[in-house]
């Protein structure tokens, strides 16, 4: 599985950013709905919304909160952002976080576990 990797240059101790292809291609096609639903102009500052809190969760990954559809383990610890009507679900663990998928929030918590596992 290929993963997109970026590192942050201003933290002191910086944990490796991924994002899985999954989260890309489910994020490619909300924004090309977004797109011909609502126009261009609401679709750039949708992911611009995106992007800020993914910034913000780079700095503080443990400031968003646990996500409760997906059971945390010791060495994994799964949380979302929410963004709009989205969750964006992702695990940090010691080194890395990883930007796991995009989901929308009227999806049934019993199927975002099989998407995610």
């Amino acid at each position: 599985m290929v993963r997109k990797v970026i590192k942050n240059p201003k933290t002191t101790n910086p944990k490796k950013l991924t994002f899985l292809p999954l989260y890309e291609t489910n994020l490619k096609d909300i924004l090309e709905f977004s797109k011909v639903t609502f126009g261009k102009r609401v679709a750039k500052e949708f992911m611009s919304e995106i992007r800020q809190k993914i910034l913000y969760m780079r700095n503080m990954p443990n400031m968003y909160a646990k996500c409760r559809f997906i059971d945390s383990t010791e060495k994994y610890t799964f949380r979302n952002i929410v963004v709009r009507n989205f969750y964006i679900v992702y695990v940090v663990t010691e080194k890395e976080i990883t930007i796991l998928d995009i989901v929308h929030q009227s999806v049934n918590p019993e199927s975002m576990k099989e998407r995610i596992e």
